[in-house]
């Protein structure tokens, strides 16, 4: 072999972590990444609300559950929407019925005071 990652550690990593980004894959290409990469993959996250127009998101939901180590979550462009209209439970209902045991909070597409940060941090029941 070329190179030798031997001070990679194995899943579950807290350090080095890799995450892949799903901007819209078709479901056979992710599933393919998944089950080619899934010992090297440590999180996916479901980017810019594609977790909302995928039709066949059980499939791909399926593939990442059968590899534990796997963390997932929807991006937080999505999240952001939701707070802009106010519908954070919602959205929340969403991560809870897709069983996502992580949740990403961001500012990149609208301004979000800290305080509003920490109440939304304390308010949910997921690692974030």
């Amino acid at each position: 072999m070329l190179f030798e990652f031997t001070d990679r550690p194995s899943p579950p990593r807290q350090f080095g972590i890799t995450c892949l980004i799903d901007n819209g894959l078709s479901t056979d290409f992710f599933c393919d990444v998944i089950r080619s990469n899934g010992p090297l993959i440590d999180a996916v996250k479901f980017g810019w609300g594609t977790s909302v127009v995928t039709a066949d998101m059980t499939r791909k939901l399926d593939i990442v559950r059968a590899h534990t180590h796997i963390k997932y979550f929807l991006g937080s462009t999505l999240f952001e929407k939701a707070f802009q209209l106010g519908k954070v439970n919602e959205f929340l209902s969403l991560c809870r019925d897709l069983e996502c045991p992580v949740i990403e909070v961001s500012d990149g597409m609208l301004e979000m005071t800290r305080s509003e940060k920490k109440r939304l941090h304390k308010a949910v029941q997921f690692r974030i």
